[in-house]
């Protein structure tokens, strides 16, 4: 499962009318797409909760309200001295938005699946380093070493602007040996012998990107 994120905080939706099984690339649908997931997580919806209250001070829940027939918000409550605060994804910091996308995307966005890739963008725009920090150590667990690697674009002598580091492995435990154009393809050549095709959204999309960038490879 792909999951290719650039998340904008500013103009995330503050409400939805669909159930989305995947993100549009700046996560505009977000809400959309958590209203899918979440009740399809039970366990990883709790675990989120344990991350935002960790990173959040005095955050309490997230909830899906209905402001319509069929449309839903995400509110967040906060636990204030004597009281509870509830506020709508809209009406939260940018760097509160992007906290709460960033920690659903590590708790969500493999699907349920063994395996998964994700590819974050600049997760640290719209939030400080001491902010972004506790994140990459989640990460870290997420990938559960070793089977960590991390895609680079850059220079490489391949001519598709990609290379990679780490340890990235098929289920029967064959490992990468390089990325390669295969008569116009973009292909991960494995130590067997074997090639696999990245799927085409997938190049085509981090060919959008600047001209830098490294995203972790699950």
């Amino acid at each position: 499962m792909w999951t290719i994120v650039r998340p904008c905080p500013p103009i995330f939706e503050e409400e939805a009318r669909t159930e989305d099984e995947l993100l549009t690339e700046a996560m505009t649908n977000f809400v959309a797409w958590y209203r899918r997931v979440s009740p399809e997580r039970l366990g990883a919806a709790v675990d989120l909760l344990g991350d935002l209250r960790d990173v959040l001070p005095s955050f309490e829940s997230l909830s899906l309200i209905a402001t319509g027939e069929d449309a839903r918000a995400l509110e967040a409550v906060f636990k204030r001295p004597h009281k509870r605060s509830r506020y709508r994804l809209g009406q939260l910091s940018d760097g509160q938005r992007a906290l709460i996308a960033l920690y659903c995307l590590l708790r969500f966005c493999d699907g349920g699946a063994a395996r998964a890739s994700l590819f974050v963008d600049e997760p640290d725009n719209y939030i400080s380093l001491r902010e972004v920090q506790p994140w990459v150590v989640a990460l870290g667990a997420w990938i559960k070493r070793p089977r960590e690697a991390t895609l680079e674009r850059g220079a490489n002598p391949d001519g598709h602007g990609f290379s990679f580091s780490g340890n990235w492995e098929r289920t029967d435990g064959t490992s990468a040996k390089r990325l390669r154009l295969y008569n116009g393809r973009m292909v991960v050549e494995w130590s067997d012998g074997k090639m696999t095709d990245i799927p085409q959204h997938v190049v085509t999309t981090l060919l959008a990107y600047g001209p830098k960038g490294s995203w972790v490879i699950r």
